[in-house]
């Protein structure tokens, strides 16, 4: 266009992208500001309880500092009866399959829940190869390495899965520790800080089984672990669905702003008397 008009595009741009770009901010914001709200009532219920009026007492350790009277502070080896992880299959991604038997890697272990858009699948056979790393209903899922590291959730699916060997199986002792328990507790604040004060490796970032069945944990009685689980579970699922229509409308909010700017660059909305407008 003319030079003038040019001009009038750009000053029209200006103004409406920077208002599209304020309120983009706005919202990134409030997402942020969930994000933070979720791990700090993650953390305040599994580290204090559901009680505001609950005895507290020293736990002499570094990263639970004080819990209820009554709860007990107990390595995960003692509350588990496995912690291991898998292995990737002979062949690599040449064996994955379109259907079969699941085959879960760190790319699908989220604290909101199992992404599986993409996942994989491996043969029968394979599977009974990888029998000792199969996962159960109830198994706490941990990513332990990479940069997705520490990301948990449990498995509640009834179909048969596997894992490779970025993703460790740990499988609480039902008598005394509830696996959605767990995952809270490692998706707190207070999990989060252990998996980064022990990870190690020179070129990626790691966990190993040894300082996991080590983390000392705080444990109520089971039925108190699962008052704790329905209080988060309703919770998070407000905070969780909140957070993904604020998503949404980013993502409206960014088409906008592109279909926008295309629109002036290339003449569909006519402005040449804009800058008396205003409009």
């Amino acid at each position: 266009p003319p030079l003038s008009e040019q001009r009038t595009i750009a000053s029209y741009l200006d103004h409406k992208v920077g208002q599209i770009d304020a309120l983009i901010s706005e919202k990134e914001k409030m997402v942020e500001d969930l994000k933070a709200y979720r791990s700090s009532l993650i953390t305040e219920t599994v580290t204090k309880g559901l009680d505001k009026g609950v005895e507290m007492k020293d736990s002499g350790d570094i990263i639970f500092k004080s819990i209820p009277q009554h709860w007990n502070l107990i390595p995960i080896k003692y509350l588990t009866s496995k912690v291991g992880s898998g292995v990737t299959p002979t062949g690599g991604a040449n064996v994955y399959l379109q259907e079969g038997i699941i085959f879960l890697r760190s790319r699908n272990i989220y604290p909101t829940g199992l992404q599986l858009d993409d996942v994989v699948y491996i043969s029968e056979a394979i599977d009974n190869n990888m029998a000792a790393t199969r996962v159960n209903k109830g198994d706490v899922l941990l990513n332990i390495t990479g940069a997705s590291i520490g990301r948990c959730f449990t498995y509640n699916r009834d179909e048969r899965a596997n894992v490779n060997q970025h993703v460790c199986i740990v499988r609480p002792k039902q008598t005394l520790l509830n696996g959605k328990y767990l995952q809270y507790l490692f998706n707190s604040n207070a999990g989060q800080n252990f998996i980064n004060s022990v990870q190690n490796g020179t070129n990626r970032e790691g966990l190993n089984f040894e300082q996991i069945k080590n983390f000392s944990v705080p444990v109520p009685s089971l039925d108190e672990q699962q008052t704790i689980i329905k209080f988060l579970e309703e919770k998070l699922s407000k905070i969780d669905a909140l957070q993904i229509e604020l998503e949404h409308q980013l993502s409206d909010l960014k088409s906008y702003k592109s279909s926008l700017i295309t629109e002036a660059v290339t003449g569909k909305i006519d402005l040449r008397d804009w800058q008396t407008k205003k409009s």
